[in-house]
């Protein structure tokens, strides 16, 4: 562990760092938008990166999410070892955000999308006031998004098998969405000041997001039937951080309350779905159609606290030995109902769960480099992590695991973790809110585009199980720099009786999750029940390599200085990552065959590859992102042969630009001061994975406007600046 002087330094040595002048050619609106452009350097995963600020934890507010990027001094990405003596799962990525000591913004942003292929369009409104000064800062920002509809006649898709004639002189695919519309409003505040020896944040966050699809028309002249979803949440966290005898201390209390709404209404000619009753009402009947579907309304609520404290308990000739703590409680409470339609018996919903975490972790530095000191070992440091679970009405989940980071020589670094944890079901995953939607998917079996009911969220009947993780990497930088680095990485994970998302629908899926899948006596797919499940057994390992290279023309970046100077300096980053999945394989339950999610049943790729490259200067940058997937096959399906996926390759764009910055010294027009305009095209190439069946043409429901119906879109959106 190695303590800096400088401001805002965490306690463990970055791994990698961005200065301001680095970070501004990316062009990010905010320290959000930033953090997902530096996903190649981070290799957060899905659970994302814990958050310094400061070098301090920075605890559940998420207010510092919308800071602006040019509110940052520098952004450090620290070793996969640090996140132990944050008291997080070892090898979770932390970054730390060092803010400017001095900075004040107000800003505003008004952004317009459209996809090239008409049919879709949304705006986005933002505005927002930043002020730091030292330790004291605060924010407020209040956001807008809505889009629109893309309905099913804005594209050119071949009628389904049983489709009606045209009502009227209407064309039903004027009442059906591909994509639903979606409008969405957001509110941030966060304040930060001294208190005593303490420093102390509060955090407000409020969000509303609504989502409007049709399903066709319910009658002649009548509305479109509807598939909506809202949500509202509010969320109130307090955080206090400083030293108590001599310990660090963190300790965060949280409140949270969010509503949750979804209604599916399918009409009386639509094939029925589990549990959802078709409305014979005879009062209805002269009014129209019946109609079928379900309404869901939850309402949950989370209180919780967090608590880390750590300091250094020995001075060792190598360096101190460390200790950190962290303990977690929190309850959580659901209510709410779900009717199979109007006249359906509602049924109530209520759970409530209280748990409580703790772990304890000990660094010890077994060698150091010195100085002009002879040291065969190099840095070598070891950390051991135990720690528990215990929840309402079950017994108590241990865990166990470690680290080794070994740098044998400044250019070569070493790394390896191990983590073995039992696990129960997250409250989600056993109580959150039931929502039917419908989802648009290929159907192998009938090899035709099918839209069944789909149904996520809670499933109470999920078991426990257990995972165990094991990590072995290595990274190299030959220049002893940042210029150039090369990463390899192993990763192995086994889980055993745990919980899992439900699996892509493919026909081994289906096989062996029969009695979730409904479908009508023509075989046409209805429903997918697509909740958590429980597995045997699932594994899964993958072997990861990236390059990243960045440069710095000469001279170094200097606050005000205009683009093209040589104070300015042009940066070039970019970065090359490949994933190779050598396994994953599911067993459902004993006794049957397990399932190889990447053979030629599958349909999945094997290989991913990942391009970013950054270049621009203060003032102006050019970002250009690819995502390569490699070929895959599906056999054993269709008596035509075996359906093929072409490799395919999806590339983003984006350029921006300042005219103040550009026109500076010789001075520009007024209205150019604080001003960036930036255009962002989503799929430059329109491109979609072309699939073909028995290596000849593509398959019915695999065309173009099948498999991504949306297209090539393009934002541009302008940000001024006080």
């Amino acid at each position: 562990m190695v303590t800096a002087a400088r401001y805002g330094e965490a306690r463990v040595r970055a791994e990698t760092e961005f200065s301001a002048a680095e970070i501004a050619p990316f062009g990010a609106d905010s320290i959000q938008a930033l953090l997902g452009q530096l996903e190649p350097f981070i290799d957060a995963g899905e659970e994302g990166p814990v958050l310094l600020i400061n070098g301090k934890p920075a605890g559940l507010d998420a207010s510092i999410l919308s800071y602006p990027a040019e509110a940052l001094d520098r952004l450090a990405i620290l070793p996969p070892e640090a996140a132990a003596q944050y008291g997080h799962p070892s090898g979770r990525r932390v970054v730390n955000l060092v803010l400017k000591q001095q900075f004040s913004s107000v800003h505003g942003d008004a952004g317009r999308t459209w996809a090239t292929r008409g049919g879709y369009h949304g705006i986005d409104l933002t505005a927002g006031q930043v002020a730091i000064s030292g330790p004291a800062r605060w924010n407020v920002q209040a956001s807008i998004t809505s889009t629109s509809a893309l309905r099913r006649s804005a594209r050119s898709l071949a009628p389904r098998a049983g489709e009606p004639e045209h009502i009227g002189s209407e064309d039903p695919d004027d009442h059906e969405t591909l994509l639903p519309s979606r409008r969405a409003m957001s509110f941030t505040l966060g304040v930060t000041r001294p208190l005593g020896d303490f420093s102390a944040s509060l955090g407000l966050a409020a969000n509303s997001s609504e989502s409007d699809g049709e399903r066709g028309q319910l009658f002649a002249g009548g509305r479109s039937l509807r598939d909506d979803n809202d949500t509202q949440m509010i969320d109130v966290s307090l955080t206090l951080s400083g030293r108590i005898a001599g310990w660090q201390t963190d300790l965060t209390a949280r409140y949270g309350r969010t509503w949750s709404r979804s209604l599916l209404e399918l009409g009386k000619d639509s094939p029925p779905f589990p549990a959802l009753a078709v409305d014979d009402d005879p009062d209805s009947s002269g009014d129209g159609p019946a109609l079928s579907g379900s309404r869901n309304r939850t309402r949950g609520e989370n209180l919780g606290a967090r608590l880390d404290i750590s300091r250094s308990i020995v001075e060792l000739p190598t360096g101190p030995l460390g200790v950190s703590l962290s303990l977690n409680v929190s309850r959580d409470r659901t209510s709410g109902w779900q009717s199979d339609f109007d006249h359906g018996a509602a049924v109530p919903l209520r759970m409530a769960r209280t748990w409580a975490d703790g772990q304890v972790t000990f660094t010890l530095p077994v060698s150091r480099r010195r100085e002009g000191v002879a040291n065969g070992l190099g840095d070598l440091t070891v950390n051991l992590v135990l720690g528990g679970r215990t929840e309402s009405r079950s017994p108590l989940q241990k865990r166990y695991g470690g680290g080794v980071a070994w740098s044998p020589g400044p250019i070569l670094h070493l790394r390896a973790s191990f983590d073995q944890m039992e696990l129960v079901p997250t409250f989600e995953q056993l109580g959150g809110p039931v929502i039917t939607s419908i989802n648009r998917l290929y159907d192998y079996t009938r090899q035709e585009m099918a839209e069944p009911v789909w149904i996520i969220g809670g499933n109470p009947d999920l078991g426990r199980g257990r995972v165990r993780k094991l990590f072995v990497g290595a990274m190299v930088r030959p220049f002893r720099t940042q210029v150039l680095t090369l990463n390899v990485g192993y990763r192995r994970q086994t889980a055993r009786g745990g919980v899992s998302g439900f699996p892509e629908l493919t026909p081994a899926i289906e096989a062996a999750f029969q009695d979730r899948i409904v479908r009508d006596a023509d075989g046409r797919l209805i429903s997918v029940d697509a909740r958590a499940i429980n597995i045997a057994r699932e594994t899964s390992a993958a072997l990861t390599s990236g390059i990243a290279v960045r440069w710095q023309s000469g001279g170094g970046a200097r606050e005000g200085a205009s683009v093209g100077t040589p104070a300015s300096p042009w940066f070039v980053t970019a970065s090359l990552n490949h994933t190779w999945r050598l396994e994953s394989e599911l067993l459902t339950r004993p006794g049957v065959p397990a399932i190889d999610r990447l053979g030629p049943e599958s349909g999945q790729a094997r290989h991913t590859v990942a391009f970013q490259a950054v270049v621009g200067q203060r003032g102006l940058g050019a970002t250009l992102n690819g995502t390569w997937t490699g070929p895959a096959r599906l056999r054993g399906v269709a008596p035509a042969g075996d359906f093929r996926f072409k490799p395919s390759i999806l590339w983003t764009a984006s350029l921006h630009m300042e005219p103040d910055a550009i026109f500076q010294p010789q001075g520009g027009p007024s209205w150019a001061r604080g001003l960036r305009i930036a255009l962002d095209v989503r799929n430059v190439f329109d491109a979609y994975r072309r699939v073909t069946l028995g290596g000849k043409k593509a398959p019915p429901g695999y065309d173009r406007d099948e498999m991504d119906p949306l297209g090539r879109t393009v934002r541009l959106s302008v940000r001024a600046r006080l």
